[in-house]
Formats: C-alpha cells, sequence, structure tokens
C-alpha cells in the first residue's frame, strides 16, 4: 500500500510485480520477464516499479545453488544499472528478509535507502481498518476500536485478511440461512480476553 501511495502521490505510473511470480522453472524466462518489466515501466515512465517479496528473486549469490538464480540477479543488477540512462524509473521493494537479499542489490544508486515498516499501533490499525471497512457494501455494526486493541501484533495486510474473511462468513451465512447481511465485531476473529 505505501508503494502505491507513493506513486499515487508523486502522479507516476505504477507497477507491482510480485517476486515470486517472476520465477520460472524454464531456462531464461524468468531474466526475460524482468527485462520486459523494466521495458514497459521506460516505455511508461515517470513509473514506480514495486517489487513484493524481492527476496525471491535476488537472493545472495553465494547462496544460489544453480546458475539460475545467479543469472536472474545479475539481470535485475543490469536493469537497475540502465536506470541511469532514463531517471524517470523509480524502484521500491519490500521484503521480509533482507538478510538473504544480494548486497549488490541494496548498493546506493540501485536500492541503497532502506526503510523498517514496523506493525501499525493502535490508532493506525483504526485506520486501517476503517479504510477497510469503507471498501465493504454490508452494512456494519463494529467496535473498530475493539478490534484494534486486540490485534496487537497484526499488519495491514493481517487486517485485510480479516476483514475479507468476516465478509465472506456473513455473506456464506446469508445464503446458507437468510440472516442479514450485517458484518458485525463477533464477525471478526481475534484473540480476545473478554
Amino acid at each position: 500500500m505505501l508503494a502505491k501511495a507513493v506513486a499515487n502521490e508523486s502522479r507516476t505510473n505504477f507497477i507491482s510485480v510480485k517476486g515470486p511470480e517472476i520465477l520460472s522453472k524454464y531456462v531464461g524466462d524468468s531474466e526475460k520477464g524482468v527485462r520486459q518489466i523494466f521495458a514497459r515501466a521506460r516505455s511508461s515512465a515517470p513509473c514506480v516499479i514495486f517489487f513484493d517479496e524481492i527476496d525471491a528473486i535476488c537472493p545472495t549469490r553465494k547462496s544460489c545453488e544453480d546458475s539460475h538464480s545467479a543469472r536472474l540477479v545479475n539481470q535485475l543488477l543490469t536493469e537497475m544499472d540502465g536506470l541511469e540512462e532514463r531517471k524517470m524509473v523509480f524502484l521500491l521493494a519490500a521484503t521480509n528478509r533482507p538478510d538473504i537479499i544480494d548486497p549488490a542489490v541494496l548498493r546506493p544508486g540501485r536500492l541503497g535507502n532502506s526503510l523498517y515498516v514496523g506493525l501499525p499501533s493502535e490508532r493506525e490499525r483504526v485506520s486501517i481498518l476503517d479504510c477497510l471497512l469503507a471498501k465493504s457494501n454490508l452494512e456494519k455494526n463494529i467496535d473498530v476500536e475493539l478490534i484494534a486493541r486486540h490485534t496487537e501484533k497484526k499488519s495491514g495486510a493481517d487486517l485485510a485478511l480479516m476483514v475479507s474473511e468476516a465478509c465472506s462468513a456473513v455473506v456464506h451465512s446469508h445464503i446458507a440461512t437468510n440472516s442479514p447481511l450485517v458484518l458485525r465485531t463477533e464477525d471478526f476473529c481475534f484473540e480476545s480476553s473478554h
């Protein structure tokens, strides 16, 4: 969400890439995919390319057991260095495992700056839940503050999954029993101390 917000605020095009989706079992296809992503970004500049789970495509080359992974890292580095020619393509990446990313990817001029994004505070969880719930067409009878209090170790993605599962449960219940299409606090699965 942060990467998309950066693109929106800067009024640039946005390309989101999930690291594992680039990987192919066919020799050369992964590298071709990387080249195509960067070509698309250059042709639609200004553009932000966001790599989610970048650790999947650029593990430390010392740890690569096959040359396929090393070739993919090298292709990514080549494309990153090629951005000097086209200054209006920007890179953002996310990972839960910065320790396994090839150091060459993290050097200045490529992905040189890092920003730790921790878990949201209770107030931030209220805002996230409000935003997620606003997208639902269901009638709502929810104590968002209570849910936020009981989701201390949850990320924004965890909260999105909770909302999705709660909405699905209400719809399934409505189909099975003709119950009202109302999303309630009780529809959320979270550890409660009450």
